[in-house]
């Protein structure tokens, strides 16, 4: 719930509210105005860790507008927390409470700076862009307002640090039997200081220097079974992990390499972000081998934790998305500064570009022509481009095959990357639209609606999702998907497979295979499902690694916190009712 405070300066706008709500993370805000190039705007700051949302009316709308565009730029955090921190005031209206006395250190500041007008106005024009809309020019302008209005500035730090004490990624330890869990620790576990965690140690000198002691022969195993070929490190490698765990992990209170992979994500980013701001003089290529470096080693570390068991896989998997997330960000900020390619170039287009045309440039890229500079910048991209979803093609793609409305399609899916296999195969009309498919497979698999899905074909390069989707996803960014709704099933053809994504903080993913056509049958009035083996996913659980973890671990092992958030007992994901699915099928559209 945002508690909105503010002071006289508003109080003939919004009147003498009281309130006597309690104040939450995140959500405890300071409102004053201003005026900049004769335009009225409003300024909310967080009182709590110094986040800026500018508007131009005290509209709720507006606000969740800008932060969610801010949410973007919090790369510095877990996609998890950055939502969290969104939730905090997306999912209420505002509280107003009028508080003279109300007083952010980090508003004064920003009103400073604002007052002194020159610095404001030539960042403005530095990032400005026309194709910006109305909600990302104010996104911008918040941005600026809380990077530049002062110098020594900690905003970022506060954010993070906030969100891993209200919003910590906890991690779990795997079952004891677990494949992966193939090394024994050459070190204590660390819960022998267990008792210790979460406080400041800094005066207990024995118990510091045993933490130390042992986290460097954690270190030290850590290397002996490293994936990874240090030999030509430009970055000191072990100084780079003691410095994380017996320096950054045990200042102002103690933590361990398990404790909160908040904690780790953080770490990464500066120690990225460091790198970006080094010395000049250090040639581009040798700080993108560092930062590569940088992630590569604590990618590897982390796979290294959950093979000796203080973590599972799922958490490794966690921070080597994360590691692959800071590559990319910091690989788009160096080429946006490239001085090869001067001012002119839209670097988004160029990426579209080579989405469109991929062979087209990698031979641009293995001509001896091409300079090498060029060369690298193609190249990283391409291998950004098989990271990323593919474009469709929204051109001349058929919405229907009449011939085959009156066909009866079987179809086979499965969920993706999760052992035990779980699957459906089931008959549906021709004539039946995309997105009552798409509904009717996330309904077999036990998905509680909570979430954005689209069903992408990748040969032709098609996305295909409903107008509620492209609406929402249209303020992150350009949108060329295929409306769901107005295409039919009768437009896929017999053996082409499909991919229906769900969660896309999640990425719940499921294989979609047009197995059969037949236009001899009787096609059925609603989907009908002729096999199938396992229950479903369970929504929020963190994905198909933390549900596979979950379905390996006994239920008297299992986290009380997770077995209480599922209701009290273990969810059975062998189960499998064909009869009670098949009743629910006759009753579209499957959810609310």
């Amino acid at each position: 719930m945002p508690l909105i405070q503010y002071g006289q300066d508003l109080y003939e706008e919004l009147g003498d509210n009281t309130s006597t709500a309690q104040a939450t993370p995140f959500s405890n805000w300071q409102l004053t105005k201003f005026t900049f190039n004769s335009k009225k705007y409003y300024l909310f700051v967080e009182i709590d860790t110094g986040l800026v949302v500018v508007t131009q009316k005290i509209d709720k709308s507006e606000f969740d507008d800008v932060l969610i565009g801010l949410s973007h730029a919090w790369d510095y955090i877990v996609q998890n927390q950055r939502i969290d921190i969104a939730n905090a005031n997306l999912e209420t209206e505002f509280t107003f409470a009028h508080n003279d006395l109300v007083n952010s250190e980090v508003t004064a500041k920003i009103q400073n700076y604002i007052e002194e007008g020159s610095q404001l106005k030539q960042k403005l024009t530095l990032y400005h862009d026309d194709e910006l809309n109305y909600a990302e020019k104010l996104t911008v302008m918040s941005l600026i307002l809380m990077t530049f209005s002062d110098p020594s500035n900690d905003v970022v730090e506060k954010i993070a640090e906030k969100a891993n004490e209200v919003f910590p990624v906890k991690t779990q330890r795997p079952k004891s039997n677990t494949k992966y869990w193939d090394l024994r620790m050459q070190f204590e576990d660390p819960d022998h200081w267990k008792q210790y965690e979460y406080q400041d140690i800094s005066d207990n000198a024995k118990i510091s220097n045993e933490i130390k002691q042992n986290n460097e022969k954690l270190v030290d195993q850590y290397f002996k079974y490293a994936q990874v070929d240090y030999r030509r490190y430009l970055i000191d490698h072990k100084r780079q992990l003691l410095d994380f765990v017996n320096s950054y992990l045990l200042n102002n209170e103690l933590r361990f390499v398990n404790s909160n992979l908040g904690d780790v994500a953080y770490y990464i980013w500066w120690g990225v972000n460091r790198v970006y701001q080094v010395d000049d003089k250090i040639p581009k290529k040798k700080k993108d081998l560092m930062v590569d470096q940088l992630l590569d080693m604590f990618s590897d570390f982390y796979l290294f934790l959950s093979r000796v068991g203080l973590i599972r896989q799922a958490d490794a998997k966690k921070i080597k998305q994360f590691c692959e997330e800071q590559h990319e960000r910091y690989f788009y900020s160096e080429l946006e500064n490239d001085e090869y390619f001067g001012d002119d170039i839209d670097f988004e287009e160029f990426a579209h570009d080579i989405m469109d045309n991929p062979d087209k440039f990698r031979k641009i890229a293995q001509a001896k022509e091409t300079p090498p500079e060029v060369v690298k910048i193609i190249t990283d991209m391409l291998d950004l481009v098989d990271m990323m979803p593919k474009r469709s093609k929204s051109k001349n793609v058929p919405t229907e095959n009449k011939e085959r409305n009156s066909a009866t399609y079987e179809i086979r899916t499965k969920l993706k990357d999760f052992r035990p296999s779980i699957w459906r195969r089931f008959i549906i009309s021709g004539n039946s639209s995309v997105e009552i498919l798409e509904r009717a497979i996330l309904y077999m698999f036990n998905v509680d609606w909570g979430h954005m899905y689209d069903l992408y074909n990748p040969e032709t390069g098609v996305r295909y999702e409903n107008q509620r989707n492209i609406d929402a996803m249209s303020e992150w960014g350009p949108r060329d998907s295929i409306n769901s709704e107005k295409v039919k099933v009768s437009a896929f053809n017999e053996g082409e497979k499909l991919l229906l994504s769900y969660d896309y903080g999640d990425g719940w993913e499921f294989e979609v295979n047009i197995k059969k056509i037949d236009d001899t049958k009787e096609p059925p009035k609603y989907p009908y499902i002729i096999s199938g083996k396992g229950l479903g996913i369970i929504d929020d659980i963190g994905g198909v690694w933390s549900l596979e973890d979950y379905y390996n671990t006994p239920e008297d092992e299992m986290d009380p916190e997770l077995l209480d958030w599922i209701g009290g007992e273990k969810i059975d994901l062998d189960k499998f009712d064909k009869e009670e699915l098949n009743e629910g099928l006759q009753h579209p559209p499957y959810w609310e």
